[in-house]
C-alpha cells in the first residue's frame, strides 16, 4: 500500500513541476506505463535535480477508500492523473492538487491497465483486460 501511495506521490511531483515549468513546449504528460512508447522510464523535466531533491515534500494524498494497492502504474495527460482502484474502478485526479475529478466502475473485475490516446482535439480513456 505504502508503495502505491508513493507512486501517487511520485506522479504528482513530476506534474506539478511539469505545472511550473515556464517551457510549456517540454512534454509533461506521462500517458503510458514506462512514460512513452520508448519505456524508458525517463522524463526530460529538470526542476527537479541533485541540488533539490533533498527538499521535496509531499505535495498531497490520495486515499481510494478501498483496501489493497493500487493495480497498474497511473498515467499523466495534461496534467489529469488517471489510475485504477484495487477493485478496477477507474479515476481521474487533478495532478497538481489531487482533487477527484471523476470515478467510473466499468463492471470489469479481472486485472486492467488504462490507456489514453489522442482522438481530434479531444483524447480517449480505454480500460484494457486480459480479454480485450
Amino acid at each position: 500500500m505504502k508503495s502505491c501511495r508513493w507512486l501517487l506521490v511520485l506522479c504528482a511531483l513530476l506534474s506539478l513541476a511539469a505545472r511550473r515549468s515556464p517551457n510549456k513546449e517540454r512534454n509533461a504528460d506521462w500517458p503510458v506505463w514506462g512514460g512513452g512508447p520508448e519505456n524508458t522510464h525517463y522524463s526530460k523535466l529538470a526542476q527537479i535535480n541533485r541540488s533539490n531533491v533533498k527538499k521535496l515534500a509531499i505535495a498531497w494524498t490520495f486515499d481510494t477508500g478501498e483496501q489493497g494497492g493500487l493495480q497498474t502504474s497511473p498515467i499523466v495527460v495534461d496534467n489529469v492523473l488517471y489510475g485504477i482502484t484495487p477493485t478496477q474502478k477507474i479515476f481521474a485526479l487533478n495532478a497538481a492538487t489531487g482533487k477527484l475529478l471523476w470515478k467510473f466502475d466499468s463492471g470489469i473485475k479481472a486485472p486492467s491497465r488504462i490507456a489514453v490516446w489522442p482522438i481530434g482535439q479531444t483524447g480517449r480513456i480505454s480500460e484494457l483486460s486480459p480479454a480485450s
